[in-house]
């Protein structure tokens, strides 16, 4: 579900367009995130018979912040981007941080200047976030969760529930969370418009001719707080600073 775009950074792929195009990006400090995202594209290519364009493919400051705007903003019906999706992988560092490696483009998405809801209204987006819950229910995968919560706020949609990855997780921590999300998240949604091919078809069927359905109950809430933006309270714009409102206590039952 994500949107075509001119010029992708780290692309090198010149597969078939016929399928809608997905764009990759992480935010890793060790090379987990990295290494999730690849995991996922060989199994798009060799389960999935996905042979569409994969762009992006690297860091979310290599990409930038431009292109990642772009993504969001309306397309035309002739780019037929309807059912294009961005793929993010997204670690936390530190102290319930973002990595170095989306510094500069998280700090540009919270600028007070990007207008919440129309920003991004075209960006559909899937997000799996690395964590350890060894830190406690408040860290965990605190950045993904951030990021996830502020595109949602600039009006993206996901595509699916996000993905929770646990280094303490037995039999291959955060790639084992991977690989349960993947098949039972992920892929799901994306085989339902024809985004990728049903594995059982083995390559069959791969009609796209409607929109990837957005999830109406979102594991976060998140509204523009007054005295961030500026904006008077109002119904549809109040209760929170978007920097503290992944701290609450709707998250819990997605992770705990």
């Amino acid at each position: 579900i994500l949107y075509t775009m001119m010029n992708s950074v780290g692309s090198n792929n010149t597969h078939s367009t016929s399928q809608p195009s997905i764009t990759i990006l992480w935010a890793t400090q060790s090379g987990h995130a990295k290494a999730c995202a690849r995991r996922t594209i060989r199994l798009l290519r060799s389960q999935h018979g996905y042979s569409g364009d994969i762009r992006g493919t690297c860091s979310f400051d290599d990409f930038g912040f431009d292109h990642l705007l772009s993504l969001g903003r309306n397309q035309t019906n002739s780019d037929d981007n309807s059912n294009n999706v961005t793929l993010m992988f997204v670690s936390t560092t530190g102290d319930a941080e973002q990595c170095s490696t989306i510094q500069n483009t998280w700090n540009a998405l919270l600028s007070k200047s990007l207008a919440p809801h129309t920003t991004l209204p075209s960006l559909r987006f899937a997000l799996f976030a690395l964590g350890d819950r060894a830190y406690g229910p408040e860290a965990f995968c605190a950045a993904g969760r951030k990021l996830a919560a502020r595109l949602v706020q600039l009006g993206g949609g996901v595509v699916c529930p996000l993905g929770y990855g646990d280094d303490g997780s037995p039999n291959g921590g955060v790639f084992a969370d991977l690989d349960v999300w993947l098949v039972e998240q992920l892929f799901p949604a994306l085989e339902k418009c024809g985004v990728v091919n049903p594995r059982s078809e083995n390559g069959s069927g791969n009609g796209h001719n409607c929109s990837v359905p957005l999830m109406q109950d979102l594991p976060y809430i998140v509204e523009i707080d007054s005295t961030s933006t500026g904006r008077s309270n109002t119904s549809d714009c109040d209760v929170r600073d978007a920097s503290l409102e992944w701290q609450h206590c709707e998250y819990r039952q997605f992770y705990n």
